[in-house]
């Protein structure tokens, strides 16, 4: 009997992980789980065995624990394979004695939001001489408790040469860190790149610049400098007896004797009279801190980042700011709406009393657990839901490339 199960339990495990090659990807991204399992089977009363030559049959109920172990393997954000393996016992009827056993089988699981998950699979059912293959169907809930660990009850019920009836509560264990050193590595990368564009446009903001005839073409107050001549009106240079009505000095494609705008910068879109077109380019600078397991303290490696976002409302003091916080989906729903409001605040007080930045030009607000980066529970999909997040735009008027 249990060396029936010997056998079939790594024969299983082997076809849960070559199902997919996505399962052994997701293992390296800390989704795999082990668990064990302690449940009550009510078995079919048809089933029987035989003791000392005698015909007994088993007796029906939620009587004897089976315990057993669990593998669950996921293939994608909702959906896993699970298999395992349950040691069970069946009273007899009219006898002392028991029918022991095993159970064995692959699950295929899918996750609601919520936390609850529905399943089918194979199952194999051994009650001492009665052994049955069938289908099996469950249906369950599964909690975090951490990071690593996790419960769950199930029901299940399993028909075929019999129907039987399980329920079942687990604990499970999940493995791996995968993928966070690459989101740390995208993330400074997307962080350097904001900190360069934030840079270049505060430069933009005090440094004048000139075309190549030393005219001076800094945008102040929707207005350009022009030279003095340029300021005369078109038909009255075009009435000057020597002109030469080809003439295109600045390149712009509008001669000379039209030209407005005279000495425009080379490359510039250019209106009717010359002058070079504006058009509105948008930057969007986000600002995104995460935070270790309840805790609504700032690491000091994101005190940069803040200080890049104070950088870029001093350069636009009309910008305002909009600080939102989240946690993951472990705990309360009350606790977590506090500790996201604490997480907003935390980042606000920052840019207030180290940056110089005017409390009234913040804005905080919680979201809890309801608005997730990743919606499941792993060591990664945790990381990255406890967090804040900030965007400000800048909208700004830039000459139009011809």
């Amino acid at each position: 009997m249990i060396k029936s199960a010997r056998f079939t339990l790594p024969a299983l495990l082997v076809g849960v992980l070559a199902v997919s090659p996505q399962a052994l990807a997701s293992i390296e991204n800390e989704e795999l789980s082990v668990g064990l399992r302690l449940g009550m089977y009510n078995f079919d009363d048809g089933r029987q065995d035989v003791v000392n030559n005698t015909l007994f049959n088993v007796s029906s109920g939620f009587k004897n624990i089976a315990p057993g172990i669990q593998l669950n393997v996921p293939l994608t954000e909702t959906w896993s394979l699970r298999s395992y393996l349950d040691y069970v016992k069946a009273d007899l009827t009219g006898t002392s004695a028991s029918a022991d056993g095993y159970a064995v089988g692959v699950d295929a699981l899918y996750r609601l939001p919520n936390n609850f998950y529905f399943g089918a699979g194979l199952n194999t059912t051994k009650t001492g001489d009665d052994s049955s293959r069938g289908l099996r169907g469950t249906a369950g809930y599964r909690q975090a408790i951490n990071d690593n660990l996790s419960w769950s009850v199930e029901y299940a019920l399993q028909f075929g040469d019999f129907t039987d009836h399980a329920i079942i509560a687990g604990l499970q264990m999940s493995f791996g860190e995968g993928g966070s050193a690459l989101a740390q590595i995208r993330g400074s990368a997307e962080e350097e790149a904001r900190r360069q564009a934030i840079a270049a446009r505060r430069d933009s903001e005090v440094a004048p610049t000139t075309d190549a005839g030393g005219v001076d073409t800094t945008r102040r107050d929707s207005t350009m400098a022009y030279r003095s001549d340029e300021e005369l009106a078109p038909q009255i240079r075009a009435a000057l007896v020597d002109i030469d009505r080809t003439a295109d000095a600045d390149g712009d494609g509008v001669p000379d004797y039209r030209d407005v705008c005279q000495n425009t910068s080379r490359g510039h879109a250019v209106d009717a009279r010359g002058c070079s077109v504006y058009e509105e380019q948008s930057q969007v600078h986000h600002l995104r801190v995460n935070f270790g397991f309840d805790s609504a303290r700032v690491p000091e490696e994101y005190y940069g980042y803040i200080r890049e976002l104070a950088v870029l409302v001093g350069v636009y003091p009309e910008l305002d700011i909009l600080i939102e916080g989240h946690t993951d989906l472990i705990g309360p729903a009350e606790y977590n709406q506090r500790l996201s409001e604490r997480r907003a605040q935390a980042v606000a007080d920052i840019l207030v009393n180290q940056f110089g930045i005017d409390a009234d030009r913040i804005t905080t607000i919680g979201h809890g657990m309801d608005e997730p980066v990743v919606n499941r529970i792993t060591l990664d999909a945790n990381a990255r839901n406890r967090r804040i997040e900030a965007t400000v735009t800048v909208t700004e008027s830039v000459p139009a490339r011809d």
